[in-house]
């Protein structure tokens, strides 16, 4: 951000603002009442995101004179009176005709108007923090086969021309973001679906499989020539054979893609997760996925790259959200004040200290929602719209105890 002068000059009559600038650029155009430009946006713009409201009272809905009618397929479900607490007050539909649907996911932008409309407030900028950075896009998550595809595609500025015999399945939808690059790359052999007519568009991609993709897009730069990097302008290059690269990894001489993992290996461009071993059916980061795109290919990773992680995908409104998201949407939305029951559970998947540990172990210590299993809390879970019901209709009993 560049500071431009101390102000304009303010014609009112023409509505027109002057301001002497020695470069063409975008401007901003803020009123200062008066004060110094730099004193105005600290105190203006602490905050990086937008600001929540505080004046909004969360309240709990009134019951409706003319309700929908009760859904058919909730009748002696365990969370039946929860979710009929929440059809008598407006706050849920069905998902088709008077069916719930209760044991299916939720999906973000439902969760979303379930929650405005649960508590009367609009859901707060923090109850998403974790959707659109913290955590889906968090550097030691493991990626997706299509998210791979697309990192690793455009470091090595491929042009996306479909092959011809490029196979379709049944999973990869028409015009969806990844198709392109799950046909470019299947159709060229780097890459091969899962049988059954699936490509496995949500599978984890395996650190196996990456080497393949580098190691077959080697041969295609070597037969057809340099490849133009879409971003940064750099030509890609294959980097040379070192005179001492790290030992053979013991757990790939026989596996499938051993010798592009070899291939890899006296390149420099990978090492082993540990010891002498490569892991090849372990998932691969995105941390390790950067660092190996960019190793393959001789330039930075692109910015494209990367949007799919931070946008397309994880903080699409139309993918289902799990369970510890949800405690983080709800509970924030609520407005309650977190304090962590002494009688909660402790579940070997809540990692101490995580972003979502607070959300649980409140949420569980409640009686708002239970594990998976007596160990596990399955924070990455799906979470059901029959929970949601659930942790929703507890939440305004403890409001209405108050």
């Amino acid at each position: 951000l560049k500071l431009i002068g101390k102000g304009g000059r303010v014609n009112k009559s023409d509505d027109v603002i002057t301001v002497k600038s020695n470069y063409l650029g975008t401007f901003v155009i803020m009123d200062t009442k008066g004060g110094d430009l730099t004193a105005y946006m600290e105190e203006e713009f602490k905050a990086a995101a937008p600001k929540e409201e505080t004046v909004e009272v969360v309240r709990i809905p009134d019951v409706l004179e003319q309700p929908i009618p009760q859904f058919s397929d909730t009748t002696g479900h365990w969370a039946e009176k929860y979710i009929d607490e929440l059809r008598i007050r407006g706050v849920v539909e069905g998902k088709e005709q008077d069916k719930f649907a209760p044991e299916t996911g939720i999906k973000l932008s439902q969760l979303q108007e379930i929650s405005q409309k649960a508590f009367g407030v609009n859901v707060p900028y923090s109850a998403y923090r974790t959707i659109v950075g913290e955590v889906l896009s968090h550097e030691n998550r493991d990626l997706t086969r299509p998210e791979a595809l697309k990192v690793m595609l455009e470091t090595a500025g491929v042009a996306l021309t479909i092959p011809e015999k490029s196979l379709s399945f049944r999973d990869v939808l028409v015009g969806a973001w990844y198709e392109k690059y799950i046909k470019y790359a299947q159709g060229n052999g780097l890459i091969h679906g899962l049988g059954n007519e699936l490509f496995g568009t949500e599978k984890p991609i395996t650190r196996a499989e990456t080497t393949k993709v580098v190691a077959k897009l080697w041969e295609m730069i070597e037969k057809e020539g340099t490849f133009k990097a879409a971003a940064p302008k750099k030509e890609v290059r294959i980097p040379a054979v070192l005179e001492q690269p790290i030992p053979p990894f013991k757990d790939t001489k026989d596996h499938f893609a051993g010798k592009y993992i070899e291939e890899l290996r006296i390149r420099g461009v990978i090492e082993g997760k540990e010891k002498d071993e490569f892991a090849p059916e372990e998932g691969m980061k995105l941390s390790d996925l950067l660092e190996l795109s960019h190793k393959s290919f001789g330039v930075g990773v692109p910015y494209p790259a990367y949007e799919v992680v931070l946008n397309e995908v994880v903080s699409g409104a139309n993918r289902d959200v799990t369970r510890a998201e949800a405690l983080r949407i709800v509970l924030e939305t609520s407005d309650v004040d977190i304090e962590i029951p002494e009688k909660r559970l402790s579940f070997s998947d809540v990692m101490v200290d995580s972003w979502y540990e607070k959300y649980i172990s409140y949420a569980q210590g409640n009686g708002l929602i239970y594990g998976v299993s007596k160990d596990n809390f399955g924070p990455e879970k799906t979470i059901t719209r029959a929970e949601v019901a659930k942790i929703i209709a507890k939440l305004w009993e403890m409001m209405g105890s108050k």
